[in-house]
This record gives structure tokens, C-alpha cells and sequence, in this order.
């Protein structure tokens, strides 16, 4: 509750280390290396939605991975259509990740903290470590 209360820049560093352990376990991050791990954390993003704002639309291009720290997210159909949620440390949209387009849309159900990781930052990470 206390980090309601912090402004949103050291609430991300808090939060960033909070969430590391999940992170780790991702099956791209998991066995890359401690250095690109650390870089990875340092590359997310925090962002804060409200309910009903969108992260992305069906048919969009991909080019961000989300990871939900806080709220829900509900994935909808193009017909909009629910037909799952995630929530709490959720990695999702990561096979649509490496440039193609969306499969679903993908909307806060209620307000929601994200951590975003850009492709691009991802794929300089691999150069940068080696891991091409």
C-alpha cells in the first residue's frame, strides 16, 4: 500500500526488483546469463492504465512484451469476445512478439500496472551480450 504513495519513477525501481524473480524464470531470460538479466530489468518500462484502455488491438504490430505487476488484463477476440485474463507477473503476447502482428486485443479490466519490454531493446540486448 506504501507504494501508492511514492512517485512513479521510484516506484519502478522498487517494483523492478520485486518483480526480477519472475522475470528469471522466462524461458528467454532464464539461461542467458546474469549480465543480460540485469540488462533487461534495467529496460523496463512501468506504465499505469485505467480500466477499459487498450494495450494493444488484434492486427497490430507487435513489437513490446508486457508483463502485468498489477490489475488484470482481458484478451479479447477481434469481435470482442473475452476469453482470457491475466494478472500478477503475467508474461503474455511473447509469441506474437518477434514482429507479428497481434492476435488478439488486449484491455485493462481493472487499473493495471505493466512493465513494458520494446523489441528493440530486447534485440540490442542480444547483440550487446552475444546471444544472436
Amino acid at each position: 500500500r506504501l507504494l501508492g504513495y511514492l512517485p512513479i519513477s521510484l516506484k519502478a525501481d522498487l517494483i523492478r526488483d520485486i518483480v526480477t524473480p519472475y522475470l528469471e524464470d522466462c524461458f528467454f531470460i532464464k539461461d542467458s546469463g546474469l549480465d543480460f538479466q540485469r540488462y533487461i530489468v534495467q529496460s523496463l518500462v512501468l506504465e499505469v492504465y485505467l480500466p477499459g484502455e487498450h494495450l494493444f488491438h488484434a492486427g497490430q504490430q507487435c513489437d513490446t512484451l508486457f508483463f502485468v505487476y498489477k490489475g488484470s488484463v482481458d484478451l479479447q477476440t477481434e469481435a470482442g469476445v473475452k476469453f482470457k485474463t491475466v494478472a500478477l507477473c503475467s508474461m503474455f503476447e511473447f509469441s506474437a512478439f518477434m514482429f507479428e502482428p497481434h492476435l488478439c486485443t488486449a484491455v485493462t479490466g481493472t487499473r493495471c500496472e505493466t512493465f513494458h519490454l520494446r523489441m528493440d531493446a530486447f534485440l540490442k540486448g542480444l547483440r550487446d551480450f552475444n546471444l544472436e
